[in-house]
């Protein structure tokens, strides 16, 4: 998704909403949270990359809290204020309004794509990706 939205930068917007699956993600709400900590001080995507690059190391943790704690601070975020935020559910209404969205929606996985309001459903490969560019694309006359 990366490599397609810097090849694509003029004519597709990537937008991240988080949408926690806690039925089978059991500490993705959590993540959710700390990932918005990190967002608050400019650095969401670089809080996102660990995140989805470690994920096997924290999904199934008990309490993940010290894991977030030693993510934050290896992005160059205070401990101290990372985890008075995280322990105070900082920013579990942003989550939830997004994941509300979702419900809204009639979303039940991720990742899910839209192009041109046109609702694409789960893992998509590059071609895939140009794929629906291209219709939408077309759609539009482009």
């Amino acid at each position: 998704v990366d490599q397609f939205v810097a090849d694509n930068s003029n004519s597709v917007r990537f937008v991240y909403r988080h949408f926690p699956l806690v039925s089978i993600h059991l500490n993705a709400r959590e993540a959710a949270i700390a990932s918005e900590i990190a967002a608050e001080e400019g650095l969401f995507w670089e809080y996102y990359d660990i995140l989805f690059d470690n994920q096997e190391e924290w999904a199934e943790l008990d309490d993940p809290t010290e894991t977030f704690i030693g993510y934050a601070e290896d992005i160059g975020l205070n401990r101290d204020e990372f985890t008075s935020k995280f322990e105070i559910d900082t920013y579990m209404l942003e989550v939830r309004e997004d994941q509300n969205v979702a419900l809204d929606l009639n979303l039940t996985s991720t990742p899910t794509f839209f192009f041109n309001g046109e609702l694409h459903r789960g893992v998509a490969s590059p071609s895939d990706l140009a794929d629906y560019l291209a219709e939408a694309q077309e759609a539009q006359g482009n």
